[in-house]
């Protein structure tokens, strides 16, 4: 996850750096350049939520699938437990 949050702040302070060398390099208006700014903005955001989702989506099978063999082992292991005392008790 170390990476992951690493990716992140390296993608904010890109973002940053950007926005403010377009600010600085602007040959529009500024209404024209804050305009195209949030409409950048909210294509960023839209693929941040999407990838945020993605991840999500992936964190939770991959949570499911532990659940799922944790339960599997606990009942193997009481499976054993049983026919073990089982046993003892026939001796």
């Amino acid at each position: 996850m170390d990476s992951h949050k690493s990716m992140w702040i390296a993608f904010a302070v890109g973002a940053v750096a950007g926005g403010v060398t377009a600010l600085l390099a602007a040959p529009d208006k500024g209404s024209r350049t804050r305009r195209r700014l949030v409409e950048g903005t909210r294509h960023v955001v839209d693929e941040a939520r999407t990838a945020i989702g993605e991840t999500t989506g992936e964190i939770a099978g991959v949570a499911r699938a532990q659940k799922d063999a944790i339960k599997e082992a606990a009942t193997t292991a009481k499976d054993a437990y049983k026919k073990e005392v089982h046993s003892s008790n026939r001796d």
